[in-house]
């Protein structure tokens, strides 16, 4: 998940930067149809698909799992092969209800991971946790997460943060299955806690990263199977420190390919539905394309390298 303010970026300390624009694009790309950039299959290893559908007021009346099907139909291409759809606050993974349930299974297309984001760390209980192992189990769960700190908003005290981080890390290592993080202005608390308490051969996606070039080289010197995901920001002229990380600091072969949606759409795109602009899946060859351009790549070859990445971090 993603605070608003996310899609800034790093501070850009170079004054009059330009805008930097990707390839036109059309708010949607009619499912089953090309992509204007490119045909290579690719999967969008962070969303929130069932927030997105809660944006777009021609699907209010139907069922969550109805309105993403139509979603789908509606906007994503037909290169998009999967996503990893985040349950990370307490309503979307509920006992009380089985929509996540329902929408999981009536989209072939998704998987899901579950756990607490760090805003929510006031919230949870032994029956949280119960609710996340019992989506755990779940054919289609892939992942721990997300959960880690967020200093930013301190939507949640620190302390609390910091417990509910190491809580769900204990409860994640026994079910082997890779730990999803969100970290924001907490790198230094967040590698201690790593260290301590996730051995270093463990999977490890470190969603939507906005931290710095330093952080990141330490992440993935010390996890050997920790992955870097990159979002729409990277296409802001204003995220020119973060561009540089993906430049310098990771190489591709530990780059996972997000939306994060629907925050962050790529500058210049951004589909509207009711409650102003969003990303969505469809838009995960933008983000491919900035990489590209920033490491002197062909987009292909972004593609394809991220694919894999993807398929050793979740198996899909």
């Amino acid at each position: 998940m993603a605070d608003s303010d996310k899609r800034k970026g790093r501070k850009n300390n170079k004054k009059g930067a330009q805008q930097q624009q990707p390839h036109p694009t059309p708010q949607t790309v009619a499912s089953r149809a090309d992509h204007p950039l490119t045909n290579e299959e690719y999967i969008d290893t962070h969303a929130h698909v069932h927030w997105t559908v809660e944006r777009i007021t021609a699907y209010k009346a139907l069922p969550i799992h109805e309105a993403v099907a139509q979603f789908r139909h509606e906007y994503f291409p037909k290169n998009f092969a999967a996503c990893v759809n985040v349950l990370c606050d307490p309503l979307s993974f509920t006992s009380l209800t089985d929509d996540w349930r329902k929408l999981v299974e009536a989209s072939d297309f998704m998987y899901i991971a579950c756990g607490m984001h760090p805003h929510y760390a006031s919230m949870y209980t032994d029956e949280t946790e119960r609710d996340i192992l019992a989506v755990m189990q779940h054919p289609r769960a892939v992942a721990f997460g997300e959960m880690g700190l967020d200093y930013n908003r301190m939507n949640s005290p620190r302390e609390m943060q910091r417990e509910v981080f190491i809580r769900q890390i204990v409860a994640a290592l026994p079910l082997g299955k890779p730990i999803v993080i969100h970290t924001r202005d907490a790198e230094e608390d967040t590698l201690e806690i790593m260290e301590a308490h996730i051995p270093s051969h463990w999977k490890i996606h470190v969603h939507c990263y906005t931290g710095s070039e330093g952080f990141a080289r330490t992440l993935l010197q010390k996890f050997e199977n920790c992955f870097v995901g990159f979002t729409g920001v990277i296409t802001n002229a204003s995220a020119a420190d973060l561009q540089a990380v993906v430049k310098d600091a990771v190489p591709l072969d530990r780059i996972l390919l997000e939306t994060d949606t629907p925050y962050m759409p790529p500058a210049g795109t951004g589909a509207k539905g009711g409650k102003g602009k969003f990303s969505h899946c469809g838009m995960i060859p933008y983000v491919a394309a900035k990489i590209a351009e920033l490491k002197g790549l062909d987009l292909d070859v972004v593609m394809r390298a991220t694919r894999e990445n993807a398929k050793r971090m979740y198996g899909i």
